[in-house]
């Protein structure tokens, strides 16, 4: 299957928004689209060019206050998993660059906030939702062929179910000699 890949000239927050968590299935199958959104200091991430090394975790969030209140527990997950998985926040706050930028000061993340003013990943994966409100799947875990693993919302996952999701992920590279 070809991969098409966009580039966004946009300043960028990956986090992984708010989701019901759920197993695999046909929905978890679909492949993530490539992209390039870019931190809030501009310099630019590519999806793929990270899956190369390392699935990823992608986290599209309005940075709501259950959100930040996630972001401690993604903080220990890219501690944890550092080498061996990407972690990204994806923000769904449209042109609004000073709320990620407030809450990067603040919180100091130590994974990538990345913008997507346009909801270009949003809109690709289906996770539609309303103004700047998190998807209903708003973390997913994206293997290094670009299918996606698990997703789910962050803020209604466990702390365990997540941390599993991302064990398990991990297991199916070292299974498959990664």
């Amino acid at each position: 299957m070809r991969m098409r890949h966009a580039t966004l000239p946009v300043g960028g927050l990956l986090l992984l928004g708010c989701a019901l968590a759920g197993p695999a299935g046909p929905e978890t199958e679909r492949v993530c689209p490539d992209f390039t959104l870019t931190d809030l200091d501009g310099r630019p991430y590519r999806l793929y060019a990270e899956l190369r090394e390392r699935p990823a975790l992608l986290w599209m969030t309005n940075l709501c206050a259950g959100c930040q209140a996630k972001i401690p527990f993604v903080d220990r997950l890219h501690a944890t998993f550092r080498d061996r998985l990407a972690v990204f926040a994806i923000s769904v706050l449209g042109d609004d660059r000073d709320t990620p930028a407030r809450i990067r000061d603040e919180r100091r993340p130590t994974f990538p906030l990345l913008l997507d003013p346009h909801d270009w990943v949003g809109t690709y994966l289906g996770f539609p939702h309303a103004g700047n409100l998190c998807p209903l799947n708003n973390a997913i875990l994206v293997r290094r062929n670009g299918s996606i693993a698990w997703r789910g919302h962050l803020s209604a996952a466990s702390e365990e179910e997540v941390e599993g999701a991302v064990r398990a992920l991990l297991a199916e590279g070292t299974r498959a000699g990664r």
